[in-house]
């Protein structure tokens, strides 16, 4: 059961359940990007398709009737101007929820800075590991 803990939700926002990714086994917590309150999104644009990964099922009302949320394989894609190392996205083309790494030595800050040069310049060079 993978249950509460930072970052977006799977299976709605009344759901209390992480957003977990697995790949290659490595586990990855997802977030939202919102550098601000008007909730505007910086944009995780999807790279190359690196693989399948899979979101663990979750029931987070054991008691309930409902089955929850079921383990499901997902594609997973790198992200622009990110080492796949460090974070990847399951959401193509646009994207929208960042999965980092949960060992990684970059932080959330890190990447935002990262994805938001990327945006600015759209060149190979800026990737980086």
């Amino acid at each position: 059961m993978a249950c509460a803990g930072t970052g977006t939700t799977q299976g709605g926002a009344d759901g209390s359940c992480a957003a977990l990714l697995v790949y290659r086994g490595h586990t990855y917590l997802g977030h939202g990007l919102y550098p601000d309150d008007e909730g505007d999104g910086v944009g995780v644009t999807a790279g190359r398709r690196l693989g399948t990964g899979t979101r663990p099922g979750c029931d987070d009302t054991p008691n309930d009737e409902d089955q929850g949320v079921p383990s499901r394989p997902v594609p997973v894609y790198a992200i622009e101007g990110v080492d796949p190392v460090h974070a990847v996205t399951v959401d193509h083309p646009a994207g929208g929820t960042l999965y980092i790494e949960r060992n990684s030595e970059k932080t959330l800050p890190e990447l935002r800075k990262l994805i938001e040069a990327r945006e600015l310049d759209p060149s190979p060079k800026a990737t980086t590991r």
